[in-house]
């Protein structure tokens, strides 16, 4: 994201936000946080408000967010490259799964806040597949709200195996 500051003490635009993620952020909410690159160095924010009107490049539609930073050293500049992470739910002392574990996904098992997938786990020396819901779900755990216990020792697919599978398309 390209950083622009209104203030140089304390507001941040985020630019660049996906249109398929932006009706999730609210204003008030939590950016988990803002990072410039080259600099070892972290921001939380709070967002202020997703601009309305979004901009088109190459085909994407691309929303402007306003973050309120604490920025009094100012080491946050006009024009720097940052990634900024927003916080779209929290949960305490959850049971989590590495997402990689996570099989096929099956909506017609969804429950109410949950999305159902399927979860090889072990039993003794074999691998059976139970269908476990999640609830909050990033690139690298699920939360697992039922279907599996904190005991159950799950499969979780080798890399090697996942390169190997057949691909479509041109990879």
């Amino acid at each position: 994201l390209r950083l622009q500051l209104r203030q140089l003490r304390d507001l941040a635009r985020a630019d660049a936000v996906q249109h398929v993620g932006v009706a999730a952020i609210d204003a008030g909410g939590r950016t988990g946080r803002v990072e410039q690159n080259g600099l070892d160095r972290r921001w939380r924010g709070t967002v202020r408000q997703v601009l309305p009107t979004p901009e088109v490049l190459n085909e994407v539609v691309l929303y402007n967010v306003l973050v309120d930073v604490d920025n009094r050293d100012r080491q946050l500049m006009n024009g720097m490259s940052t990634q900024v992470f927003f916080v779209l739910g929290e949960a305490k002392d959850a049971l989590t799964v590495p997402t990689s574990a996570l099989g096929r996904r099956r909506p017609d098992l969804d429950q109410d806040g949950t999305h159902a997938y399927e979860l090889r786990v072990r039993d003794g020396d074999t691998l059976a597949t139970s269908v476990v819901q999640i609830g909050l779900l990033s690139r690298q755990v699920a939360q697992a709200r039922s279907g599996l216990t904190e005991n159950d020792r799950i499969a979780i697919p080798k890399t090697a195996e996942a390169r190997t599978a057949p691909r479509r398309g041109f990879f």
